[in-house]
């Protein structure tokens, strides 16, 4: 006599809902914008992972090795193999594709001065590096439309001028903003535009100029330096900096109010910082 198997002989097993669950929460994170949809190219690529993964759960259906129910092992692997996966995502593993998209300048040597501008609808973390490049960009890696660097170069002697744009169609290679490396070499004028995170102690600069809103750490200049700041910003600068603000500004107390601004208790080259109308400005001390 033959039976038909039951609805229970048919039902997922429970250990199953781990990985599902898993990949239901990665889904819920790219369309909430914590996780950059060019995952999906990263998750794709791995499909060798995947293959190999989904070959072991067939083959341990029903199978059991040591008194362990392999049928219980295998989504508990899967969740632990997506968790690694997500992981190296956001470590920026080589072996993702989206991960390889950085974009270097030329070698820092030969240029003793230095503009760079970019503008995005995004994060701009700033700050110096030592790869042996005059500048790097790398995309951060959390969602947004912020497409991936193209760099527009003019050289004139020792000088060069740089403006780092997105590319115009991002597709799903569209991050939360770039992080920016900039050689100590050169001497620098900085324009700025985002949701700026800025650390430019490490780099001499003659200029800077900050639009939107965020936060920027100032180094003490050899020579008299410009800022412009447009928009809602943070300021740390050293102690001891000669600063001179033109506009509106929330200064630590020891500063005198001057008849267009403030001015630090500092001496000698500093900075000369001009707070546009309708901006607001917060500078502290480190």
């Amino acid at each position: 006599m033959t039976h038909a198997a039951g609805p229970s002989d048919r039902r997922i097993p429970r250990g199953w809902l781990l990985p599902v669950g898993g990949l239901v929460l990665v889904l819920i994170a790219i369309a909430a914008g914590f996780i950059s949809r060019a995952i999906v190219i990263d998750f794709l690529a791995w499909w060798p992972v995947w293959l190999t993964l989904g070959i072991v759960a067939l083959v341990a259906r029903g199978r059991k090795w040591s008194g362990v129910n392999l049928d219980a092992l295998v989504p508990v692997v899967m969740l632990a193999a997506l968790g690694v996966f997500v992981w190296g995502y956001f470590a920026g593993w080589e072996a993702m594709p989206s991960a390889v998209n950085r974009l270097n300048g030329p070698e820092e040597g030969p240029a003793t001065v230095a503009a760079l501008s970019t503008d995005i609808d995004g994060r701009l973390v700033v700050g110096t590096s030592d790869q042996g490049f005059l500048y790097t960009v790398t995309s951060l890696r959390g969602g947004g439309e912020v497409g991936l660097p193209e760099a527009s170069e003019q050289t004139q002697g020792s000088a060069v001028a740089i403006a780092l744009t997105p590319v115009a169609d991002a597709g799903l290679d569209a991050f939360s903003g770039w992080d920016i490396g900039l050689s100590p070499v050169p001497i620098w004028n900085l324009s700025l535009s985002g949701e700026v995170d800025a650390d430019v102690s490490g780099l001499v600069l003659t200029e800077l100029q900050l639009e939107g809103s965020g936060s920027a750490v100032l180094g003490s200049p050899p020579t008299d330096a410009v800022a412009s700041i447009s928009g809602e910003f943070e300021l740390t600068i050293a102690a001891g900096v000669s600063v001179t603000v033109v506009g509106t500004a929330d200064v630590p107390e020891s500063w005198v109010e001057t008849g267009d601004g403030w001015a630090s208790p500092g001496e000698g080259p500093g900075w000369v910082i001009t707070v546009e109308d309708g901006s607001t400005l917060a500078i502290e001390e480190s």
